[in-house]
């Protein structure tokens, strides 16, 4: 679930019990959620918090000076490297 806040107010679209954690790197998670039936793809540290949601996956965004995050089913088919760090979570190269 995400953490409770006026922090993360900006995501209100995002039906809190949909919500999983996917991965922890650092101080940054990375979570999966819905937002109405759409999947999207949460990003958040101890200050900041951003989300992309689509209407399909993949679903994906750079937070902050980070790599390239997609919340997917497999890697792309760009010319673009990714690693699957979690779950249907990965990350530019």
């Amino acid at each position: 679930m995400l953490p409770p806040g006026d922090a993360f107010s900006v995501i209100t679209s995002i039906k809190a019990d949909t919500t999983r954690l996917l991965w922890t790197d650092n101080s940054v998670r990375y979570f999966a959620a819905l937002s109405d039936g759409d999947p999207c793809l949460i990003i958040l540290d101890e200050v900041e918090a951003a989300s992309a949601c689509s209407t399909e996956l993949p679903v994906g965004f750079a937070f902050k000076d980070g790599p390239e995050m997609r919340l997917a089913d497999g890697p792309s088919n760009s010319e673009q490297n990714w690693t699957e760090v979690a779950d249907h979570l990965w990350a530019a190269n």
